[in-house]
């Protein structure tokens, strides 16, 4: 019990009396402990969520961890799962299985790359041999000599060439080929490419068309680059129809101040299956591997080509009635 004497000026006017019973007052001690007894309980509650959520979260962390064991073994063949429902995880775990199999897309592609590129190879040179043994054995003489000889240099013109492919798409990927830009009259460029790519007589059985503007279209850009990438959209496309068909080469203004070639030709088209896969290095179509030779460099590097002069390469359409090639250039400012 507490008590307060009230006054005044003159004098006690009263008091002030403050009483609680004893369960009161013991109830508060109570009180003290059921708080402490729930802040502990909320901590063990904590941990033990903590735990579980741990446990859950280290499982597929765990698989990470063998199918990186996996890959590091050589086996790009992926297994994690995909019912996870934390979205960081998720994304991790699909960005892991898009990397793993684009992984194995190259690990493929490089064994393949080391057949094709020992095939290619292997058979100029076993023909050169054979060749020149026959000349050199006077198996062969006078001008079937002379022929067998010449089938010799252009066996070699086709090493070369294979082997020039390599090295300067390896330059050109190291970033130690230099791009050149300067004032370009494409219309013309081109007219001039086209002229002389249909020179030749392997070249006779095929139409060639171009559709031209009248009016100058100015670029800055490398004309030996431009030619290199015209060239071989043209050979694949002369390839495609097995040098017989009609191939179009058209130059028109496109959106965002770029020129717009196209490179259209009559063929058979490309499968379907293989469209998203041709701008990848060393990548050959199933046709190609069984009747062109090549390593497969042809698209990768003209594409890396025309991304070096500010512009783009792409697959604008491809069906059995014929396939189209879009190179993008910049305008001249």
């Amino acid at each position: 019990m507490l008590r307060l004497p009230l006054g005044e000026k003159n004098g006690a006017a009263g008091t002030l009396v403050l009483s609680y019973s004893y369960a009161v007052l013991a109830r508060v001690e109570q009180n003290y402990r059921l708080m402490t007894a729930l802040l502990l309980a909320s901590g063990l509650l904590g941990w033990t969520m903590i735990f579980l959520l741990s446990r859950h979260l280290r499982k597929p962390v765990y698989r990470l961890r063998d199918a990186l064991r996996q890959m590091e073994a050589g086996d790009y063949r992926i297994d994690v799962p995909a019912d996870i429902k934390e979205k960081e995880l998720h994304e991790l775990l699909a960005s892991f299985r898009s990397m793993a199999a684009r992984l194995g897309r190259l690990e493929a592609l490089r064994t393949e790359l080391l057949a094709g590129v020992t095939h290619e190879l292997k058979t100029p040179v076993a023909s050169i041999r054979g060749l020149v043994s026959a000349v050199r054995d006077e198996i062969v003489t006078g001008e079937e000599a002379a022929e067998f000889l010449d089938i010799s240099l252009a066996q070699t013109r086709k090493l070369e060439i294979m082997v020039a492919d390599l090295l300067e798409f390896n330059a050109f990927a190291s970033g130690s080929v230099a791009v050149r830009f300067e004032p370009i009259d494409l219309g013309k460029l081109l007219a001039e490419v086209v002229y002389q790519w249909g020179l030749p007589e392997w070249n006779a059985g095929l139409d060639l068309t171009t559709a031209l503007p009248d009016e100058p279209a100015l670029i800055d850009g490398d004309a030996g680059r431009i030619q290199q990438i015209v060239v071989n959209l043209l050979n694949n496309a002369g390839q495609a129809m097995g040098g017989r068909g009609s191939i179009k080469v058209s130059l028109a203004a496109h959106a965002g101040r770029m020129f717009e070639v196209i490179v259209e030709d009559g063929g058979p088209g490309i499968p379907q299956e293989e469209q998203e896969h041709i701008f990848e290095r060393y990548y050959r179509g199933a046709g190609k591997k069984l009747s062109v030779g090549g390593l497969g460099l042809g698209l990768t590097y003209s594409r890396m080509l025309a991304v070096a002069m500010d512009g783009g390469l792409a697959l604008l359409r491809s069906s059995p009635n014929g396939t189209a090639f879009q190179l993008l250039l910049p305008e001249r400012p």
